[in-house]
């Protein structure tokens, strides 16, 4: 079964869909390094190395290996120093690249939702959603229903039971919106307030699509 496709979505000054800072790409790096297989062990490799800041926290690097020149200089050229990460449109990366691209960007841009007392945190977090159109404050939007998909749903509904509407608003904006955005962090809120770690969407990528 396929899911749902990450993608990208436009949105005015003022909606909550709208991400709230930048992820600047600071420099890029291809070199002949050594990557530990193991604490005994080690084999030399290509790496290749972004530095990255995001708003304004210090700078930061990620550093990935391949087994050829080749294919590290293919990634690297992907990035561009002064370009920002979450703008990156993955469709218009060469096909044998974008699941090591996209990974590499969500690797990068992740953050964990806010810290805040959760009480007054689960009622903001309903307020943005309601104001970005997700839900109303208890039941998921028709859009995110069509978005996702009715097998998806019924998937999410299996394995959420109650809480599939929190699930499903989560799984929305994970995929098509950027993680900076109000309505991504007040939807990540409200997973892990109501389900924390009773399951999780990657056990339910696992089971659906067989990945």
């Amino acid at each position: 079964m396929s899911g749902p496709k990450r993608s990208q979505r436009t949105a005015s000054v003022t909606d909550h869909t709208r991400p709230k800072r930048k992820t600047l790409v600071t420099s890029v790096d291809v070199s002949y390094a050594r990557s530990a297989l193991n604490a005994e062990s080690s084999i030399w490799e290509w790496e290749v190395c972004l530095g990255f800041q995001c708003s304004l926290k210090s700078e930061q690097f990620y550093g990935e290996f391949f087994h050829s020149e080749e294919l590290a200089r293919r990634i690297a050229a992907c990035f561009r120093v002064g370009a920002d990460i979450g703008e990156m449109n993955l469709p218009l990366v060469e096909e044998s690249l974008r699941k090591t691209i996209a990974r590499i960007v969500n690797t990068i841009r992740f953050d964990a939702p806010f810290h805040v007392n959760p009480e007054t945190g689960e009622w903001m977090a309903r307020e943005v959603l309601k104001r970005a159109g997700i839900s109303d404050g208890i039941s998921v939007s028709s859009e995110v229903v069509n978005y996702l998909g009715e097998p998806w749903v019924q998937a999410i509904k299996q394995h959420f039971g109650k809480n599939w509407e929190i699930a499903a608003g989560y799984q929305y904006c994970e995929l098509a919106l950027d993680r900076s955005s109000l309505a991504y962090i007040a939807a990540a809120f409200r997973y892990c307030y109501f389900i924390g770690n009773e399951t999780s969407l990657q056990a339910i990528y696992c089971e659906i699509w067989k990945v």
